[in-house]
């Protein structure tokens, strides 16, 4: 059975006292359903999911059966909003999921990015689907999934519900893993657990997202959120224990927070971009290469202006455009909250290119080939290692720069990479002379982000002044043209430029 998502008050009630008897209810009309399924894709990067969704989603509704219900985290077309119409009352349960009850977001690109953070999930791992046996608990499953895949997974979840005599199994059960292994087309899928349960994660979520509408839901959603980040700073301690899942958080937070409305009367806070409110749905704004430090006389074809969204990754882009959401409320007011969640957006993508640019210059010298092992590992090669030796070190640390997890190439911590790097230019007088990067500026800024990032994960609440200093720096590696040479040695590296 398919849903478009709504319906904040019923997800909040599974997590609330209040409201006993909506929570009595929605329990109830959740107790037939034996699997609940998310669809988190991204409909501008994944263009051909999203047109294949819409037009299959009242087959997949029928093929899925009456005991799994999936929902699709994103807006429904007109013609599936035109199949019902009319009020209904908050007791009428299946009518109250029906997609005139559909909360519609301002950008549905932003709303996939934050919804994957929330649970976890790396960008690029999307379009998946997102399993899980109750709202009630912390733990699910992803599988990866795509056009060509989607049909046959939901139909093979439907028939699993209809078969299987109970409701009470575990993700570890022979007849799941059985069902899973049938699924799992892509060799990708993952068992998972969140820091709430689902349905407080999501009603986190839509809290950012009712707020916007004039409804009864809208007035909790505002205390929500003040909850949503005292919580956060709360649990800063414990979450800063794992690097990633602080990074994930962080950014949720900020894209919870780009999902609020005043963000549509603002303008871009750079000018220079010519940057303007109707821009926040495109493509990002063009900069130009700095070219007298490249040398591209045997790529004519390349000697032209290149579009920022021409270099930058696919996490990077969505992540800058996030962003640029949240800067004019930042900007004009002044917050009484962490602003650790809006800095490590620009730590995020600093790491990112880094990694593919600079990080991977390292690889090449320790001998691992490009484009051929580009963000990929090089089988049975164990020597990419370095040590860097400084007179004030205590504890030499061994640096891996051909590190595997899940199949899939590990870069070592932006502060051991920035180590590797700072010993061989000084130490080794290795230098970057492919682009002209000018070295002793880059670690310069390298160094005041990673300053930023490590106070951003202390207990103690960022400062505005401190977030400033991150969007400075990040915006001089911007201005100096050091952030476009990262961008083009990547493309070196991927075998682009000559």
């Amino acid at each position: 059975m398919g849903m478009y998502f709504s319906k904040y008050s019923m997800l909040k009630s599974l997590v609330s006292d209040d409201r006993t008897y909506l929570k009595s209810d929605t329990i109830n009309y959740f107790e037939r359903f034996k699997l609940f399924g998310f669809i988190i894709h991204d409909p501008f990067r994944h263009q051909s999911f999203h047109r294949k969704l819409e037009e299959i989603f009242p087959r997949l509704d029928y093929l899925t059966g009456k005991h799994f219900l999936f929902f699709a985290l994103t807006n429904p077309p007109q013609s599936w909003k035109e199949k019902e119409n009319g009020t209904y009352s908050s007791r009428d349960l299946d009518k109250v999921w029906n997609p005139h009850s559909t909360y519609v977001t301002a950008d549905e690109s932003i709303s996939a990015f934050t919804l994957a953070k929330s649970f976890n999930i790396d960008f690029d791992n999307l379009p998946c689907i997102v399993l899980t046996t109750s709202f009630a608990s912390k733990y699910f499953v992803t599988i990866k999934t795509s056009e060509k895949l989607l049909e046959k997974q939901l139909t093979e979840i439907g028939i699993f519900c209809e078969n299987i005599p109970e409701k009470s199994f575990r993700f570890n059960d022979a007849s799941f893993q059985h069902l899973l292994k049938n699924i799992n087309f892509a060799n990708e899928s993952e068992m998972k657990n969140s820091e709430g349960t689902v349905a407080s994660v999501l009603s986190d979520f839509l809290s950012f997202v009712v707020s916007n509408d004039k409804t009864p839901d809208s007035y909790d959603a505002k205390k929500e959120q003040n909850r949503i980040v005292k919580a956060f700073q709360e649990s800063k301690k414990i979450l800063m224990k794992d690097d990633m899942a602080f990074e994930n958080k962080c950014l949720a937070i900020m894209g919870s927070f780009a999902h609020l409305n005043i963000f549509e009367e603002k303008v871009s806070y750079r000018p220079d971009f010519n940057f303007s409110k109707n821009d926040y749905s495109d493509d990002l704004p063009s900069y130009n290469v700095v070219r007298e430090n490249i040398n591209l006389k045997a790529r004519k074809e390349y000697e032209r202006e290149i579009k920022w969204d021409e270099l930058i990754e696919e996490e990077s882009k969505i992540t800058y455009k996030t962003l640029l959401k949240v800067l004019p409320l930042l900007s004009e007011l002044e917050l009484n909250m962490d602003y650790s969640p809006f800095a490590i957006g620009y730590f995020k993508i600093f790491e990112k290119e880094i990694d593919l640019s600079v990080v991977h210059f390292v690889r090449k010298y320790l001998n691992i080939e490009m484009p051929q092992y580009f963000n990929k590992i090089k089988p049975d090669y164990v020597t990419a290692i370095v040590t860097p030796e400084f007179e004030t070190q205590h504890e030499q640390r061994r640096i891996n720069f051909n590190k595997a997890s899940r199949g899939k190439w590990l870069p070592p911590g932006l502060g051991e990479s920035e180590q590797v790097i700072k010993y061989l230019f000084e130490k080794k007088n290795v230098s970057i002379e492919r682009i002209g990067i000018v070295q002793n500026e880059l670690m310069r800024k390298w160094r005041e982000l990673r300053i930023i990032r490590n106070k951003a994960a202390h207990p103690d609440p960022l400062s505005k002044d401190e977030f400033n200093t991150a969007k400075s720096t990040f915006e001089s590696l911007i201005d100096t043209g050091i952030f476009m040479n990262i961008l083009n040695l990547k493309q070196y590296y991927k075998g682009i430029l000559p």
